[in-house]
């Protein structure tokens, strides 16, 4: 088990378990402070990590709430998918990956981190 702590729109903490070789399950919650909102804004996801060797794919569930200062929404909340393909080399790991699910839309998500 690994727990986690990154800052990407705001801070997230999630815990990486273990399912057998090359396959891990991963969930985090994330508090998206960098959005406009009222109250508290939540986001959570659910991810696979399918390895082998020093790469990795990851398919990933978002599901997003909170409530919204834009008078074309009051209530806010949807799911969003996400696909990365990643490479990890100790102590650095690289991803990239399609995030999409709002309206048709895909953006392109690059990321990179250090494991220390």
């Amino acid at each position: 088990m690994e727990y986690n702590f990154t800052f990407q729109m705001g801070p997230r903490g999630g815990v990486k378990v273990a399912l057998g070789e090359g396959l891990a399950l991963d969930v985090g919650l994330n508090l998206p402070l960098l959005a406009s909102y009222e109250g508290l804004p939540l986001a959570a996801d659910l991810g696979l990590l399918v390895g082998a060797g020093p790469f990795y794919l990851s398919p990933r569930l978002h599901g997003l709430a909170f409530r919204t200062t834009d008078s074309r929404y009051r209530s806010f909340g949807f799911l969003l998918y996400q696909l990365n393909l990643g490479y990890q080399a100790e102590p650095f790991l690289i991803e990239i990956g399609g995030l999409g699910g709002i309206e048709g839309a895909l953006l392109v998500n690059f990321s990179a981190g250090l494991r220390f």
